[in-house]
């Protein structure tokens, strides 16, 4: 039946064009993340292709679960010693600087409970923040090393990579 063809025709292209705004919904949370973990990254998800079918979109959130991983190990909880604020921060340095949002240290306050992917929790202490740009920084007060990764540039990250 030409309507029911129609019809079908329809959902598939809703459904991919879901998919599409899924897909730019992933990316631009990668794309965070990817300007954290460094401009290699980035590079990746400039290649990553656009999402036509099922079959690309599994492909694309493999690719996107596998550099994903790579900051696990950098990223942790920040939480209040009284427990009544917590946030999340990424470790960008050897030495234990967190960088967070600053809405996050307001909940959590000078004193920092720092809470490790696999349990491990650690003191840190806030170094203050920029309200206007919402970010923060944490310094952990035991010596490291720690796991982290760098920091990139979002100078190499156009609108043609969203």
């Amino acid at each position: 039946n030409p309507q029911d063809s129609s019809s079908i025709e329809k959902m598939n292209n809703r459904l991919i064009n879901s998919a599409n705004r899924f897909g730019v919904r992933i990316i631009l949370l990668a794309l965070a993340i990817g300007v954290l973990c460094n401009a290699a990254i980035a590079q990746q998800l400039k290649d990553a292709p656009s999402v036509k079918n099922l079959d690309d979109l599994k492909q694309l959130s493999s690719k996107i679960i596998a550099m994903s991983e790579r900051c696990v190990a950098a990223t942790v909880c920040l939480m209040s010693p009284n427990g009544r604020g917590a946030g999340s921060g990424v470790i960008v340095s050897e030495d234990g600087l967190i960088l967070t949002a600053a809405h996050v240290r307001a909940a959590i306050g000078n004193e920092v409970v720092v809470i490790f992917n696999d349990g491990t929790r650690k003191p840190g202490k806030s170094l203050g923040a920029d309200n206007n740009r919402d970010a923060a920084m944490v310094q952990l007060t035991e010596k490291g090393p720690y796991p982290y990764v760098e920091v990139g540039s979002s100078d190499k990250i156009g609108r043609a990579h969203v």
